[in-house]
Order: structure tokens, then C-alpha cells, then sequence
């Protein structure tokens, strides 16, 4: 008679390398230096204990803040915009040059 075996049950799964965040490296310490970040600096545990001490903003905090925030992405995407409008216009006066010379 067979017996099947069960197979066994993890509680945790296993853990990957990409599970891990990497140390960081030199160039992590530049850009922290130049008052940036990168996933290697915030992982670290002094940069996580000064995330937990920091105050949660009130909602009116946070609106003001999302408000801003939305108004600079707007302008962002406007700049883009008018950037890329005499592009377009270029392709379409291309593709219509090569379709009259066929």
C-alpha cells in the first residue's frame, strides 16, 4: 500500500534577495549627502526610527500639502505639453511629405 505524503506547511514564506533591501553603497552616501534619498537609505533602521518619531500631519496639513503638490504636476504636465506640441506637429508634416512622395 502507498502512503502519500503530506507536504509541509511553511508559516513564513522563504525569503529572496530581492526580499532584502541592499546596503548602502557609496553613491547612496553621496546622494544622502546632497539631501536625497534611495530605497538603500530609507531602509536603513535610523532612517525607519525617525520615520516612527515623526508627527502624522493633521488632514488640513495633508490637503495643503496634496494641493501643492497637485498644482507643480500640473504645471509639470503643461510644460510637457507645450514641449511636445511643435514635435507632433514636425511628425505629422513628415509622415505626410513621405506619404505624398509614394
Amino acid at each position: 500500500m502507498l502512503k502519500l505524503r503530506r507536504p509541509k506547511l511553511r508559516l513564513h514564506p522563504p525569503e529572496s534577495e530581492y526580499d532584502i533591501p541592499s546596503k548602502p553603497t557609496p553613491i547612496d552616501a553621496e546622494i544622502a549627502r546632497n539631501k536625497g534619498t534611495s530605497v538603500a537609505i530609507e531602509a536603513t533602521t535610523e532612517s525607519l526610527q525617525v520615520c516612527k518619531n515623526d508627527p502624522t500631519p493633521s488632514l488640513s496639513e495633508m490637503i495643503v500639502q496634496k494641493t501643492r503638490e497637485n498644482g507643480r504636476l500640473r504645471e509639470e504636465l503643461a510644460h510637457l505639453q507645450r514641449m511636445q506640441g511643435p514635435n507632433k506637429y514636425l511628425l505629422e508634416e513628415v509622415t505626410l511629405s513621405v506619404e505624398r512622395l509614394y
